[in-house]
């Protein structure tokens, strides 16, 4: 059976350059490398790419990258962020 981790943050994420990207380290506690992670945020994405990723036991690293040819302020977007762990299973 699957095990599942949650997280919530407010991000300050400020302003992205054109092209360029933000990241920021957030603790969840019981995740583990090799575990599937997601994220929603409060942010109208169009532009924009959000993603997460287990980047250390108890850590998961939320980027968001500015597609479009200027800067952008992104504000202080809500991150929700979901890891579903698979440890221990036998997957086919």
């Amino acid at each position: 059976m699957a095990t599942y981790y949650t997280a919530e943050v407010d991000w300050d994420v400020g302003s992205i350059a054109d092209k360029e990207e933000a990241e920021q380290a957030v603790t969840v506690t019981g995740v583990a490398l090799g575990d599937f992670a997601e994220v929603s945020s409060s942010l109208d994405a169009i532009d924009l790419e959000i993603s997460a990723q287990v980047t250390a036991a108890n850590q998961v690293t939320v980027s968001i990258s500015n597609l479009t040819t200027g800067s952008l302020d992104i504000g202080t977007p809500k991150m929700r962020i979901w890891v579903t762990s698979l440890s221990g299973q036998h997957i086919t």
